[in-house]
């Protein structure tokens, strides 16, 4: 029972359906936040509703009205300004079929919450989202986190109400957005990309042991198509395959659900012998067998070709004749030139021949991993067996939060060693990758689809200045790791 006094000497009373203790009553309540019942309380929000629904029955009786008519403004009134920002929000969470944005939205919302507790205006509707309260939150968000995070966790409340307002079909009526030139803090740490020198300190870098090799690996994985983190960490044997005579990665993007369906080439392949040698031990003898030989021949055939003979032209020979050169000595020379022709494609023939068996041997190692472990994750981080990518939740989430930290923390190390003097990070991949592309001359619109930006606006953060066919640019990328 509680109890709703209409203003004469004998209070009424009603029943909401829900049992009440007395220490989660709200002394302090006031009706525009509809918080009578504290939130400690079970089903606190739907009590208030109730409670809400309640008066203006109340209301109906006094005024004379019928019930009908006065319940039927309350849930047109709760349908539009009036409307609970975080019921709102669960519905919103809800159909957002992206797993990863998904878990972004839950974590910022989770913020808000916490927030909303402490000034206890859980009923928090779209008519209380002002401009004062959002520098509140915003300002609150600055106390407890770094800028990045904050704007963010601010993106997230920002975005779900401008859906809610751009809905028609919730009359949500504001006059002016709260949000109108709203100043962010800038972000004090940004992702510079590297230059091509710095990359090739990189690249070159000793790994002596297999965390760092492992993050170097992943780092230039990245880079050689321009791929975010997750889509990197995340990956599992199932997303690559070979088909068609090529290596390939067939997944969906993380954020935009784009199907990316890319040709990756040996030597990317490559980077991930660390991940197959947990199941094949000897994986990495053999190619480095392989890779020796492919190695004394390169150096054998530099060798040849630096004192070549001269190919003979027909002009040539007469005019050798015609000094007094012999048929046998002209004979020999020309010979000289065709045994010389013949041993520099033989020392190809080979090397491609050993680049064949290297195909050959990580095709087979490839095939077998997408067949028999398609849910098995390519890189050896012990938080991410605990992940379920499927159905990922809050602590999937923290476990991958902790392996890129843990790969960010790598990457510093590594920095250190190279001596480079742009900070590294595991985005920086991207932006690296992105800059690169950029300077080549290569067209805007086609990077912007190659790294499956929805907008130009976005493309734009990743290169200095402004100035498909995605294998053009993969290849090109991948002559930096060769």
């Amino acid at each position: 029972m509680i109890r709703i006094h209409d203003g004469g000497t004998t209070p009424r009373y009603k029943t909401t359906g829900y049992k009440i203790k007395e220490k989660d009553w709200n002394k302090n309540a006031k009706a525009d936040r509809k918080n009578w019942v504290r939130t400690t309380a079970d089903n606190y929000d739907l009590i208030n509703d109730k409670i809400d629904q309640m008066l203006g029955e109340l209301k109906a009786e006094l005024e004379g009205t019928s019930d009908t008519k006065i319940l039927q403004q309350t849930r047109n009134t709760r349908k539009g300004s009036k409307r609970s920002y975080l019921k709102y929000t669960k519905t919103y969470i809800s159909l957002t079929r992206n797993q990863a944005t998904r878990i972004n939205l839950e974590q910022g919302i989770k913020k808000l919450y916490k927030y909303l507790e402490e000034i206890d205006q859980l009923y928090l509707t779209f008519d209380d989202i002002t401009r004062n309260f959002c520098k509140g939150y915003y300002n609150y968000l600055l106390d407890s986190y770094s800028t990045a995070s904050t704007n963010q966790y601010f993106g997230v409340f920002r975005t779900i109400y401008n859906d809610a307002v751009g809905d028609d079909s919730l009359n949500i009526q504001i006059p002016i957005s709260p949000f109108k030139d709203f100043k962010y803090s800038k972000n004090k740490t940004t992702n510079t990309p590297l230059t091509p020198d710095e990359f090739e300190d990189l690249k070159y870098t000793p790994t002596p042991k297999r965390n760092w090799e492992i993050t170097k690996n992943i780092f230039l994985f990245q880079f050689s198509n321009a791929f975010r983190i997750n889509e990197v960490m995340l990956l599992k044997w199932g997303d690559i395959n070979y088909r068609n005579n090529e290596f390939l990665i067939d997944k969906h993007t993380s954020k935009t659900t784009i199907r990316v369906f890319r040709n990756i080439s040996l030597e990317v392949v490559e980077l991930l012998v660390p991940g197959i040698e947990r199941y094949f031990p000897r994986v990495r003898e053999k190619l480095e067998k392989i890779n020796q030989n492919v190695e004394q021949m390169k150096e054998d055939l530099k060798i040849k070709q630096q004192c070549p003979p001269k190919p003979l032209t027909p002009e040539d020979m007469l005019l050798k004749l015609s000094e007094g050169v012999t048929n046998d000595q002209l004979r020999k020379e020309l010979n000289e030139v065709k045994s010389y022709e013949s041993t520099i494609k033989d020392y190809q023939k080979e090397i491609d021949s050993h680049d064949f068996s290297k195909r050959l041997l990580l095709r087979k190692y490839i095939i077998e991993l997408n067949q028999n472990h398609p849910d098995n994750f390519v890189w050896d981080k012990p938080d991410l067996e605990s992940i379920d990518i499927n159905r990922m939740n809050a602590d999937d989430y923290a476990a991958y939060k902790r392996c890129v930290g843990s790969n960010d923390g790598y990457l510093k190390r590594l920095q250190k060693e190279a001596g480079i003097n742009t900070k590294l990070s595991s985005h920086v991949a991207r932006y690296t990758a992105s800059q690169f592309m950029f300077n080549s001359g290569m067209d805007f619109n086609q990077i912007s689809q190659f790294l499956t930006h929805t907008s130009h606006g976005t493309t734009e953060k990743y290169v200095n200045r402004l100035g498909v066919n995605s294998n053009e640019l993969s290849n090109y990328l991948t002559t930096f790791i060769k």
